[in-house]
């Protein structure tokens, strides 16, 4: 029988070989407890759902790119919403992928309810929209989206253009004055969850750098007594050991 060390065990085994990347198979149980991993670093209250893969739309396109998760915490009654990257290996941040977030978030900063627009109108011009309806779900019980009947409606609508009708009319409940002035005092932070501080100048005042090795006294409290010392291994390669810098076996 295959148990939980036995998939760790894996894990620390194929992390150094190429392209594969362990954030995308840890991405689940980061997402578990990402809410008490923010919580534990920006003294705020964490809402639920955490939102993983994120599309943050590109620039005069209905593309986008991903950010690994969206969280959202108060404050009283102030909102701070979280675009986080996780990333497992010592060298694998990326300036530009950084600066393109910083540059997302500075944009919302500007029009907060933009973040809630674009996903809208990625969702109309998207293959998957049933899957958009979930997300957009999502940002409902974050209260990103005014409560409406309209998402439950979309996931009965069989016609394009009514489906397209019905992400319309959310368009203009989102961007009605009344929600607007309730969404304008949200802020904006860009964080990042990596083994190592990333030196990157240009995006180091506007990324808040959490070090992985700080998440691992959270994470092992949601594990069985059994399992606890494989992820244990698994987390110590990664804080210490860069992929592929691990000695073959004799």
């Amino acid at each position: 029988m295959v148990g939980v060390q036995d998939l760790f065990k894996q894990l620390v085994d194929w992390r150094h070989l190429p392209a594969y990347s362990v954030e995308r198979r840890l991405d689940f149980l980061f997402g578990l407890t990402l809410n008490e991993i923010l919580g534990s670093q920006f003294n705020s209250r964490f809402q639920h759902p955490v939102i993983p893969e994120f599309p943050l739309k590109s620039p005069g396109s209905n593309h986008s790119t991903k950010v690994d998760f969206l969280a959202m915490s108060y404050k009283g009654k102030k909102r701070t919403i979280y675009l986080v990257e996780l990333k497992t290996d010592r060298e694998s941040c990326d300036e530009d992928q950084l600066e393109n977030y910083v540059s997302r978030k500075r944009e919302f900063e500007k029009c907060p309810t933009k973040i809630v627009c674009d996903v809208i109108e990625i969702a109309k011009a998207s293959k998957s929209k049933r899957k958009y309806v979930h997300l957009l779900f999502k940002l409902q019980q974050l209260d990103m989206i005014p409560q409406t009947d309209i998402l439950q409606s979309l996931q009965l609508e069989s016609s394009g253009v009514g489906i397209k009708s019905k992400l319309d009319k959310l368009s203009e409940m989102v961007t009605c004055p009344e929600f607007v002035n309730g969404f304008n005092e949200t802020r904006f932070k860009v964080v990042l969850i990596s083994p190592k501080k990333p030196e990157f100048p240009n995006s180091a005042t506007d990324v808040h750098w959490i070090c992985l090795a700080q998440c691992q006294a959270i994470l092992k409290r949601h594990f069985a007594e059994d399992a606890k010392e494989s992820f244990l291994e698994l987390f110590n390669e990664l804080t210490s050991v860069q992929s592929g810098h691990k000695n073959l076996p004799d």
